[in-house]
């Protein structure tokens, strides 16, 4: 019953950790296009 009608509080928790999620897997992906621009340089 739940699941169709659920608490505000809940799902505004729900949104907090969804974009919470989305910023790391961001960050991350930022990071690890940096490191590869670092790895190249050091080759050449």
């Amino acid at each position: 019953e739940w699941r169709q009608n659920p608490d505000q509080s809940e799902t505004e928790g729900h949104v907090v950790v969804e974009i919470s999620t989305i910023d790391i897997f961001t960050w991350l992906q930022h990071t690890e296009s940096e490191l590869g621009a670092g790895e190249e340089e050091w080759e050449n």
